[in-house]
């Protein structure tokens, strides 16, 4: 039984190994405190453990660890480091520990770049060809015209001296005049103030002072009355300047002619054609011909109306060859307020 144990051990061992022999070709484990150990040499020394295990039936040597395995030259054989034998139930020897994965080494991650192709080369351009050197010139001379500015009264005198080339500079100097003042005093009219002014009699300047207000219009009044042929008004004009104007206007008046002039007009023409004036003739006792009624416009029209009127009779009456004599005629005239009418007719029978 316990030959069968240990040759199921040393086969699990040496599958280990050759497992591990695979994963890692390039390079066993390493530790930097112990030798590497070929995969040779520790299979031959797992084996002579292994025979001892075989012979004795009991461990008289623990499996010493992959890290801890000595070099091929220094190893001792088996039989002379056999150790006595260990009453205690030997316990599972400790399995051989895997030599560490190591990583494989990673690329760079900053990939060299490929290199740029060279620019080409511009062609280099040919110097310049030296330039003549300008003819020297001669220096400028000035050359001033002079031009005086005479002394105003705010203002001094100069003469300004100025070159063609833009320079200039001044000199001669003469003080200014100041002002010649010559006072005038203005009396206060009815619209202006009065005042006292200085006034510079070389540059016009002035200045005033003692100064008044205005007097204002002094207006008398004068009302005239309406007529026949013109409005009434009252006219208001001053005593200082004369300045005048008008208001409260009244309409004309009505004129009213003399009834008997026009009458004693209008008779005697009448009895220049023949009728007999009789004078006890109304409207009532007679006949008569409508005539004239309107406006009085003047006596000399109002003349011309009766005039026509006693005509235009004197014409119905004699239409029929007959003459007028013995017919008998007055003339009537009146006037109406009211209205302003007149009313003229000729009255006959």
């Amino acid at each position: 039984m316990k030959h069968r144990k240990t040759v199921i051990v040393t086969a699990l061992v040496i599958s280990l190994f050759t497992l591990a022999s695979c994963q890692h070709p390039a390079e066993p484990y390493s530790d930097s405190s112990t030798a590497k150990v070929p995969a040779s040499s520790m299979t031959e020394s797992v084996s002579e453990t292994a025979t001892v295990w075989n012979t004795e039936g009991l461990p008289s040597k623990e499996l010493v660890p992959e890290t801890e395995a000595q070099p091929p030259e220094t190893a001792t054989s088996s039989t002379d480091s056999l150790e006595p034998v260990s009453t205690e139930k030997p316990t599972d020897p400790p399995g051989p520990s895997e030599p560490a994965a190591t990583d494989p080494p990673q690329p760079s991650s900053e990939s060299p770049k490929p290199a740029e192709p060279s620019k080409p080369t511009e062609p280099s351009k040919p110097d310049p060809k030296p330039t003549e050197p300008a003819p020297s010139q001669p220096a400028h001379v000035h050359s001033y015209m002079a031009d005086v500015v005479a002394p105003t009264c705010t203002d001094k005198g100069y003469t300004e001296h100025r070159c063609a080339c833009g320079d200039s500079y001044k000199d001669s100097y003469t003080d200014a005049l100041g002002h010649s003042i010559r006072e005038e005093t203005v009396a206060a009219t009815c619209t202006t103030g009065g005042y006292t002014s200085h006034t510079c009699t070389r540059c016009g300047a002035s200045e005033r002072e003692n100064e008044t207000p205005a007097l204002g219009h002094d207006y008398r009044d004068t009302v005239v009355a309406p007529t026949t042929t013109s409005q009434g008004y009252t006219e208001h004009t001053c005593s200082r300047c004369g300045d005048s104007y008008r208001d409260n206007y009244k309409d004309k008046l009505k004129e009213v002619f003399d009834l008997q002039v026009i009458i004693d007009h209008g008779r005697a023409y009448a009895q220049s054609l023949g009728f007999t004036i009789d004078k006890t003739m109304n409207l009532s006792n007679s006949g008569y011909y409508p005539g004239y009624y309107g406006g009085g416009y003047s006596m000399e029209f109002l003349k011309q109306e009766v005039v026509a009127n006693v005509q235009y009779t004197a014409d119905m009456l004699t239409a029929d060859g007959d003459t007028i004599d013995g017919y008998r005629c007055n003339i009537y005239a009146s006037y109406e307020p009211e209205t302003d009418k007149y009313y003229i007719v000729v009255l006959y029978g």
